[in-house]
């Protein structure tokens, strides 16, 4: 005998789609925090490895007498450098050149752990009464030298505000720096006072991390002094 069965309904489509509505809070719950992590590793990662290239730096001025020039990002293929002078302000940290492990782009510029090229810019001040005028002083084999201790001197600026070309001696955060390296973080956008960072010219900013949509602000820096890098040249024996 078959016994019948009582109670027993279809699930509806209301039903259904409170379940799917209940199971997608949840995955955006657990994504949320994924997500989170994510961004906090990357960011970790991007200090250490500005600091491996800071460090990088300073043995190239050690080894070489030298900063060394910026690679030119954007032309898809790596580019022979002349080693006695180089007129190029800013572009990519040249990887093998430093050696530097991790990934590099076609131009052979490191990749920060977004995926794109971090960037550093080089101070090309040139004496106009010492060494060699047309010759920048810190990428230009012996300038340093000809040049002197005491008139070696730098002209990039980090500034605690974005501003137009100058920085108020108020805002200065750090000046008379050699060179300056950078990411832009996570957004890689020129919005708000990151703009600073993307124009070219030799003011930079460094403000708190923000993630305001109208004044947002991720972007990652590392510099040297004039300072520091005329220590290590010192110390390499490059200078007098």
């Amino acid at each position: 005998m078959k016994q019948a069965v009582v109670g027993m309904r279809g699930v509806t489509l209301v039903e259904m789609a409170i379940v799917l509505l209940i199971l997608g809070v949840l995955t955006r719950a657990a994504i949320a925090p994924l997500s989170s992590l994510q961004q906090h590793r990357q960011h970790r990662e991007a200090v250490s490895q500005l600091e491996s290239i800071r460090h990088a730096l300073w043995a190239h001025v050690v080894s070489a007498g030298v900063l060394p020039c910026p690679v030119m990002t954007g032309s898809g293929t790596a580019v022979a450098e002349n080693d006695s002078v180089c007129l190029r302000f800013s572009g990519g940290v040249p990887a093998a050149e430093l050696g530097l492990p991790g990934s590099v782009d076609s131009d052979g510029a490191l990749l920060d752990p977004w995926g794109r090229p971090y960037q550093l810019a080089i101070s090309l001040f040139s004496h106009d009464q010492h060494g060699i005028p047309a010759e920048p002083d810190w990428t230009t084999e012996g300038e340093a030298s000809r040049i002197g201790i005491a008139e070696l001197a730098a002209d990039l600026v980090v500034c605690n505000q974005s501003v137009n070309g100058h920085c108020p001696a108020r805002s200065v955060r750090a000046s008379e720096l050699s060179f300056v390296v950078f990411s832009s973080g996570t957004d890689h956008s020129s919005a708000g006072d990151q703009s600073e960072n993307l124009d070219a010219d030799k003011v930079f900013t460094l403000q708190e991390h923000s993630v305001n949509t109208e004044h947002p602000f991720d972007d990652l820096l590392l510099w040297g002094t004039a300072a520091e890098t005329v220590y290590w040249l010192l110390r390499a024996g490059w200078l007098p």
